[in-house]
């Protein structure tokens, strides 16, 4: 199975409050329930895709929320800084 396209939103499609640590758990848990739908848990991810827009502030954070929802031994992952989704960039 392959889960794509998730972020920090809410099911009414609201952005969460709170910054990335606050956004990056709700894109977690966007992709707890797609998994546990079919029949799947977070055990079974054998890879993630993370994209960024500040790679040196959120760095640590991306690796807290690693923590919180993988476990070891963690899946591959890729993490991209895409300076194109930072709005003042433009």
């Amino acid at each position: 199975m392959y889960v794509s396209g998730q972020a920090g939103f809410e099911e009414d499609g609201t952005t969460v409050e709170g910054g990335f640590l606050a956004q990056g758990r709700q894109a977690f848990r966007n992709v707890g329930r797609v998994l546990a739908a079919a029949g799947l848990t977070f055990a079974d991810v054998v890879k993630v895709g993370i994209f960024v827009r500040d790679m040196a502030t959120n760095l640590p954070h991306v690796i807290t929320l690693r923590g919180e929802f993988l476990a070891e031994p963690y899946p591959a992952d890729t993490l991209v800084e895409v300076i194109a989704l930072d709005r003042s960039a433009a």
